[in-house]
């Protein structure tokens, strides 16, 4: 056999690596691997359900028929002889060339019989090797691998609640977050686009505000705002700018917004989703720390060490539950009953030292009272107490009360 007639190996490269499940949720990639080999065994046609070539033994026009033998007398005339041997001669000389026409056609019929049979079973057998066991028993009874192709089809296109949930929750739980890089969240808000579709799935919506509205109308805008919705944590300054051009009646397309996307995305130096997982990263680390150390504020520099710390009290030497308190709205060890601006007895002489010092540092007020009395029946106002008080006042507000007219009338 010619290597350009041998049949195709099939290679790791081209072998099917996807089990199908028994739910079918991996259908999708099973067929499409399932028909790559079928297609690089050259056999496409076979899994399509493509006819055998008919080959039987017994038919006739395989049959060959004997060569004749020239018949004359023994005392014939050598002139009866030479004509009976010219007869004979040239009927066996056309006799043989239908006789290897009938052979040839036999030899090719079986070599392609042979060729798909061989085909089928070698599809057969990775079907069988690339699905689940518990649904070997919907197949075994296939008499070859197109009628398993077409069974395991039936399987997974009757369970149209299934398909439909499947796409509907693709689509809904689809969230740039979520996904490698904004043009990953774009594909794939396309293929949850075309999946719908497959499965019958329309959506809708008659806009209440406009006259005579149907629901085919509000498609286009649905689409954009669950498109809106799933870049709203990676590109909310973006996100929010498309908002208000759709608020003010701003017209968008599915396309154009994307390509408006694409465009903003082209003029950014790093991916926008790589940069939120970053910052996403860097505040869940100031949480955990927040949360280990069991005091401070979510303000605590990242450089922060607990070492940087003052030694806790014997209090605070145990492990003490970390949740959230409902008192001062933040998390600290020892919720509520621990909390020191609910009980500020509990509260050790070095965090009261570190809040004074704060207080001074902020220029905390501090106020000078004098009190004075007056006697006398003749005064205008008759004997009365007065107080002066002297604060240290910031020097803007001071500025803005004096310019106030009303407040220097008062």
């Amino acid at each position: 056999m010619s290597q350009a007639n041998a049949p195709v190996q099939s290679t790791s490269s081209t072998a099917v690596s996807v089990k199908l499940a028994a739910d079918g949720r991996n259908w999708k990639d099973w067929i499409k691997q399932i028909t790559n080999f079928a297609s690089s065994e050259g056999a496409f046609r076979v899994l399509d359900g493509g006819a055998c070539p008919p080959f039987d033994t017994l038919d006739t026009k395989y049959s060959t028929t004997p060569l004749i033998r020239p018949s004359y007398a023994s005392d014939a005339l050598p002139s009866v002889i030479a004509a009976e041997m010219r007869r004979v001669g040239e009927y066996n000389t056309a006799l043989r060339d239908l006789n290897d026409v009938a052979r040839r056609l036999r030899k090719d019929d079986e070599a392609a019989y042979n060729l798909w049979v061989a085909r089928d079973a070698r599809l057969q057998n990775t079907i069988l090797s690339s699905i689940e066991k518990s649904l070997i028993t919907q197949v075994r009874t296939c008499t070859s691998a197109s009628a398993m192709y077409v069974t395991l089809k039936d399987l997974n296109n009757d369970g149209d609640f299934a398909s439909a949930a499947k796409a509907w929750k693709a689509l809904i739980d689809l969230r740039a977050e979520d996904c490698p890089t904004v043009r990953n969240y774009i594909g794939k808000f396309r293929e949850a686009l075309n999946d719908l579709t497959t499965q019958g799935i329309t959506i809708g919506w008659a806009k209440p505000s406009a006259t005579g509205a149907t629901a085919d109308g509000g498609v286009a805008v649905l689409t954009i705002i669950h498109f809106l919705h799933g870049l709203d944590r990676v590109l909310p300054q973006w996100v929010e700018a498309r908002n208000n051009d759709l608020r003010q009646n701003h017209t968008w397309t599915i396309d154009t917004l994307i390509a408006s996307l694409e465009d903003h995305i082209r003029h950014t130096k790093e991916d926008p989703v790589k940069s939120f997982i970053t910052i996403s990263k860097q505040a869940e680390e100031t949480r955990v720390l927040f949360r280990l150390n069991g005091r401070g504020n979510h303000n605590t520099p990242k450089t922060a060490t607990t070492a940087a710390l003052p030694a806790p009290t014997a209090r605070n030497k145990g492990k003490r539950p970390v949740g959230y308190c409902n008192y001062c709205k933040k998390e600290h060890g020892g919720p509520n009953k621990d909390c020191w601006a609910a009980h500020p007895e509990l509260m050790p002489e070095w965090a009261k030292k570190k809040r004074d010092d704060a207080a001074r540092a902020a220029g905390a007020t501090r106020t000078n009272v004098t009190i004075a009395g007056s006697e006398a029946d003749d005064n205008l106002y008759g004997p009365h107490v007065f107080a002066t008080i002297a604060s240290l006042v910031s020097p803007t507000l001071l500025a803005k009360a004096v310019g106030n007219s009303k407040y220097r009338h008062r």
